[in-house]
């Protein structure tokens, strides 16, 4: 009789360690993510302040000062002067093991099953997302510091998400909730850092890519992000210098994980978020006009560095379309402006005149169709971009030809494709016609092969795995090639006012 008490009484001991150290562990990442906000506040608030570089990582043996640590001296780090500043952090394996063994336990008791000493063994092969061990009735009774390190012990499973998201909703991002801007936004950074952490073991995690658009969207709509926060006494944040803290991440996900659509499809919501709206202040259109440029020079420069990744080269393209949607707003104002000038005239009256409203002397003319507003041209930028688009491609496809990446053909022919759907109004003018276009993808088509693997590819090989066994060779480029003046044969036949389609940059090639 008294084995089974002794061994009760030995579990019983073990599962209140595993408390004290989930208690502590808690303890210590919520300390952490509190400094690690405060120097992402900094950062951002002050110019040619370093940008913080977030790590996550599990330690293999305990960690000796505490549960969860920050490697780097906060010190340090708050007077850097380098360009980053590294902030990493270690999660002990203790503290995995004791938080799989607490929600093992707690879903046992909800069950109702006994406890059985012999359970204790097997436990080693138990894991967090191993279902149906952590439910929403055992968090609902967590504190939320808890909560952060259990989705710490493992960063892929849903059902944190969507308790954090639940939690910081009511907390922060309420009309009933009582806190002010300066806890929100210091809980916003919180978030954030957490996210970063996780994402740098995750990269492609669609969940973690959600959360962080909507915790972006929802500082946006409580005016946490805002175009120039000089003057405010509320707390807030400059969007362009959040956007740069933001890209640190965002790149090295990019990096790390090629071809990362859940990362490249955030960055397109965050666009629309904080730059894409209905208003007509002028400002702001200036303003997104500077950021889709500074954007695609950003996005190019990662495009030459990493040339196969085609959910880079689909963003180009989606800031293209942004680009000639913005183009669209500035001319309808003028085209408003000019009625209204028309009208007051018409009426015998002078107009009062906003600043808005001060482009009513306008006239179209020039490539792609440029207005003047008071005597200075006002272009569309998008055919500009366009251009260093379509200069970039031939820049790619002829420094790495061997390659035979898919993606640099794929956006050049969304760039003529965009190209041929312009109005005649809006016609780019160049010389570099549809003919020229053919002539020089018909360079790539008949590539001269002499080498023995590009013989791999001939109809006559008897190889099975001739087309694995070539990877590499020029005659990729001669597929991909070939296949691309196919499609651009079809897109002109389909748009016969591009027969003679100028589409380039200035009368020489690309």
């Amino acid at each position: 009789m008294c084995a089974p008490f002794l061994s009760f009484r030995s579990l019983t001991k073990h599962m209140e360690s595993g408390r004290i150290i989930i208690a502590d562990a808690a303890k210590d990442l919520d300390r952490i993510l509190d400094a690690g906000a405060d120097l992402y506040l900094q950062s951002i608030k002050t110019p040619g302040a370093p940008l913080i570089r977030a790590a996550f990582g599990f330690s293999l043996q305990p960690l000796q000062s505490s549960r969860v640590a920050c490697l780097a001296e906060l010190s340090c780090v708050a007077t850097s002067t380098t360009k980053y500043a590294d902030f990493p952090v270690l999660l002990g394996r203790d503290v995995v093991d004791a938080m799989r063994t607490f929600f093992v336990d707690s879903f046992q008791v909800q069950k109702g099953a006994p406890q059985k000493v012999a359970d204790i063994a097997n436990r080693s092969a138990d894991s967090l997302d191993d279902s149906p061990h952590v439910t929403r009735a055992i968090l609902s009774d967590m504190h939320p510091t808890v909560i952060a390190l259990a989705w710490a012990c493992t960063p892929q499973h849903d059902i944190f998400v969507s308790t954090r998201r639940r939690w910081l909703r009511e907390t922060c991002f309420t009309a009933e909730s009582k806190v002010e801007n300066s806890q929100r936004l210091h809980q916003a950074m919180k978030e954030f850092l957490l996210l970063d952490l996780f994402l740098t073991i995750c990269p492609k995690l669609k969940l973690l890519w959600e959360y962080r658009q909507w915790l972006c969207s929802s500082m946006c709509r409580w005016g946490l992000l805002i175009d120039n926060p000089e003057g405010v006494n509320e707390p807030t944040l400059h969007i362009l210098r959040f956007e740069a803290q933001d890209d640190q991440l965002f790149f090295m996900a990019a990096r790390n994980h090629p071809m990362n659509y859940n990362a490249w499809h955030y960055r397109r919501l965050r666009f629309r978020t904080l730059h894409t709206n209905t208003s007509k202040i002028r400002t702001r259109w200036d303003r997104t006009r500077v950021v889709i440029q500074m954007d695609s020079e950003k996005v190019i420069q990662f495009i030459r560095e990493h040339n196969g990744d085609s959910s880079a080269a689909s963003y180009l393209l989606f800031l293209l379309h942004e680009q000639e949607a913005l183009d669209s707003k500035v001319d309808a104002s003028f085209s408003e402006a000019e009625l209204l000038v028309k009208d007051t005239h018409q009426a015998g009256t002078e107009p009062r005149r906003s600043h808005a409203e001060k482009a009513s002397d306008t006239s179209e003319g020039g490539e792609g169709g440029r207005r003047m507003s008071d005597g200075f041209p006002v272009p569309r930028l998008a055919p500009a971009l366009w251009k260093s688009l379509m200069a970039t491609t031939q820049t790619e496809i002829r420094l790495h030809g061997e390659k035979g990446h898919e993606c640099m053909w794929h956006l050049r022919l969304g760039l003529i494709q965009w190209a041929c759907t312009r109005s005649p109004q809006y016609r780019l003018l160049s010389g570099w016609s549809a003919e020229d276009e053919l002539r020089w993808v018909s360079t790539y088509v008949t590539l001269h092969l002499e080498d023995a693997a590009d013989t791999l590819l001939s109809p006559l090989s008897e190889l099975p795995n001739a087309w694995t066994e070539s990877s590499g060779s020029a005659a990729w480029t001669s597929l991909n090639a070939a296949r691309y003046g196919c499609q651009l044969t079809s897109i002109l036949l389909r748009a016969p006012s591009c027969a003679s389609l100028k589409a380039a940059n200035g009368s020489a090639p690309l």
